[in-house]
């Protein structure tokens, strides 16, 4: 027996020294593209922008499979308007990907939540486990695709100079880097979309045989399909690429047709639970729009029509929604596609990743919501930006300076965007100049106010927040920590790949003198921190000293017209009184009910709901408000009652009117219903204009915090 042990503890000892050794080799060939990762994965970790529809859907999602064993989100629905609803069932109307991705790091901290209440408050306890959520998921799978997208690069280019100049264009000079921070679908879809184009990529070029890769490959790109739909068109590109390299091969076929069932069969599956049907998806269900319930097919079909000029301009290079106005280093996609044309045997490749760009800007010129929401730039390409990278990548290695100075301009940009919050508001023409670069310096940082798992109104709580913030630095040098990481991965990194300045630049004056500060600096340390401490200095410089000049209120203060979200917050109240805890409370794109409407809501006929928000008065004059409502309603401008249709009755229309000067006023609607029939609409009109819905035109709210 005791000799049974010993050789147990040989054997153990024996393995586990092997794994260490084979983990230190694998470190040792793999160096640079570690501080790769670690360098953009604790980057992205950085940030963190708090709740809103579209993410707190997901972390609804993900809280009740978890605590509930329930994929309906019932319990959390007030959070949210991203909804759809089969049989008086409330589901995200995300595809399943990202939640599911989710949910094993929720099982953990979720199922953990009476040892964090020891150390900290229940909302601070939901940021932290939301923060950790996003940061396992997102900014991983985000770094992650990083890293291919470096050695992608490196093999098509053989430049290490021209890999990380595009890698670090990508990563923090486009859009991509916001939606690495945020608990968005999108940079998952990105991921496991490109990486299985890498993984057949570099398969055909060693020409070695490898199952376990193109079942990989299909599983990744299958996936990707669950999480964000339209990548269905990018899987059949890539299994085109594989028909057309691996003809004479079925078993590489069917390894990767049998990678892809797996997401295919727990979509059907996810579908089948939540819809009762596989092939109803949770965009062909109905859906909550306009505070209606609306059909899910005839509404998705309604939101695509032929590509419109106008919409791929504004896409593209207008200041509002534009993806190269946002991002100028990839405005070297264009002549990139040019060198990329000229270098021999890539033209399969070329023709692949063209048609995929084309592809989804078609796609998002196609589509009603172009603008995607609250969103920076046109979110709906962000899939498409690691092709497009990869397209630019021989004008970069032919042109590095005008590329590393593109790279610079769009990390400004994107720092100042994710810095102050990567949802961008409604309401400006140029949001980059007007919004996110007037909020960074005066150091309005972090500006998201919406909450994720809690139900009480706080205009300004602690919602988002950088780790500077958390280290108690204020917001003005709050980013200084993320420099440092920035400064020390990219030094890092340059040092281990042994890069050499005459990779960049080719004058002989110039790398003289860079070469005379380097080897200065390496030999006097002290010289070293002090040139860290310029660069700091020199960065944060401007945004100090207009700080100290005078810091303005930030953009979303009350008199402003920053909106975290459009419409109506409504609260939903079980009894015709008002009375209680809610019973729902959720946003109201507009008040626009009937009796069908509040069926999906409450089951019986006494009930009742309030609506508040910020109305926009447009210019001075008398508005006239009106209400239509069975059985009452009141609205109030500033807590001043203007139009009283109260008491029980059936389809009734009432009005008021008030003088109001151009500006923001408090506007609440109450309704009840005693019983019978439902019915509730709410209208303005304004100084010689016409009759129009109260709403999501006209009418803004603070976020749930």
């Amino acid at each position: 027996m005791v000799e049974n042990k010993k050789q147990l503890y040989q054997r153990t000892s024996y393995l586990l020294r092997v794994l260490n050794l084979t983990i230190r080799h694998w470190s040792k060939i793999h160096e640079k593209e570690i501080i790769l990762f670690l360098l953009c994965f604790f980057s992205y970790g950085y940030f963190f922008h708090g709740g809103g529809a579209n993410q707190n859907a997901t972390y609804d999602q993900i809280r009740s499979i978890v605590e509930y064993g329930e994929l309906s989100i019932n319990r959390f629905v007030y959070n949210t308007a991203d909804l759809s609803v089969y049989k008086g069932h409330f589901f995200s109307n995300k595809g399943p990907g990202l939640a599911f991705l989710g949910v094993p790091i929720g099982l953990v901290l979720f199922k953990s939540k009476e040892v964090f209440l020891h150390f900290m408050m229940e909302d601070i306890y939901f940021l932290l486990v939301c923060h950790l959520i996003s940061w396992l998921t997102v900014s991983f799978i985000s770094a992650i695709l990083c890293v291919v997208l470096f050695r992608f690069i490196s093999r098509l280019t053989q430049c290490t100079t021209t890999a990380l100049v595009g890698t670090m264009g990508y990563a923090f000079g486009t859009t991509a880097f916001a939606y690495s921070t945020i608990f968005y679908a999108h940079q998952i879809a990105a991921a496991f979309s490109f990486i299985p184009f890498y993984i057949v990529f570099v398969l055909n070029d060693k020409k070695t045989n490898s199952f376990s890769s193109l079942f990989l490959s299909g599983l990744l790109a299958g996936y990707s399909v669950i999480t964000e739909y339209p990548c269905i068109f990018v899987w059949l590109i890539l299994f085109l690429y594989i028909l057309f390299l691996f003809s004479d091969k079925k078993k590489y076929i069917f390894l990767f047709l049998a990678g892809s069932s797996i997401p295919a069969i727990i979509l059907l599956s996810y579908n089948y639970l939540c819809y009762g049907n596989p092939l109803l998806f949770s965009y062909f269900s109905h859906f909550v729009s306009n505070a209606d319930i609306q059909s899910g097919l005839r509404g998705t079909a309604k939101t695509i029509s032929l590509p419109s000029i106008v919409i791929l301009y504004k896409i593209t290079f207008d200041p509002y929604r534009g993806i190269f106005f946002y991002c100028p280093f990839l405005l070297t996609f264009f002549p990139g596609i040019y060198f990329f044309l000229r270098k021999e045997g890539a033209s399969k490749e070329f023709l692949l990743f063209i048609t995929i760009v084309i592809y989804y800007f078609v796609f998002n010129a196609s589509y009603r919501y172009w603008y995607g929401g609250l969103s920076l730039g046109p979110r709906h390409l962000v899939a498409t930006l690691p092709f497009m990278v990869l397209l630019s990548s021989f004008f970069i290695k032919q042109y590095p300076k005008i590329s590393i100075c593109g790279v610079l301009v769009s990390f400004f940009s994107m720092l100042m965007a994710v810095s102050v919050t990567p949802e961008t508001p409604y309401g400006y023409k140029n949001p980059m100049l007007q919004f996110y670069f007037k909020n960074f310096f005066d150091s309005n940082l972090s500006l998201n106010k919406a909450p994720i798992f809690r139900t009480h109104i706080s205009r300004d709580t602690f919602n988002s927040y950088n780790l500077g913030t958390l280290l108690h630095l204020p917001d003005v040098v709050s980013l200084i920590p993320f420099y440092l990481i920035i400064i020390t991965g990219t030094i890092c990194f340059v040092r281990k790949a042994e890069l050499k300045i005459s990779d960049i630049f080719h004058s002989s004056f110039v790398i003289s003198i860079i070469n005379r500060g380097v080897t200065t600096l390496k030999r006097n340390r002290a010289y070293f921190k002090l040139s860290l401490i310029i660069l700091l200095v020199s960065i944060l410089g401007i945004q100090i000293t207009i700080a100290l000049l005078g810091k303005n209120s930030p953009i979303y203060d009350k008199k402003g017209c920053y909106i975290t979200h459009p419409g109506f917050l409504g609260w939903y109240y079980e009894n015709k009184v008002f009375y209680g805890k809610p019973k729902l409370v959720r946003y109201d794109n507009r008040i626009f009910f009937n009796d069908a409407s509040f069926k999906e809501i409450f089951s019986g006929n006494q009930f009742s709901v309030i609506w508040s928000g910020r109305l926009h008065a447009p210019r001075n004059g008398l508005y006239k408000f009106y209400t239509e409502s069975d059985d009452g309603s009141f609205l109030y401008i500033d807590d001043k009652l203007v139009v009283d249709n109260g008491k029980e009755h059936g389809i009734k229309t009432a009005e008021g009117s008030v003088y109001l000067t151009r500006g923001y006023y408090d506007i609440k609607v109450k309704y009840f219903n005693s019983k019978g029939g439902s019915h509730m609409k709410a209208y303005w009109e304004m100084p010689e204009g016409l009759k129009n819905q109260l709403g999501e035109d006209n009418v803004s709210h603070y976020a749930i915090p």
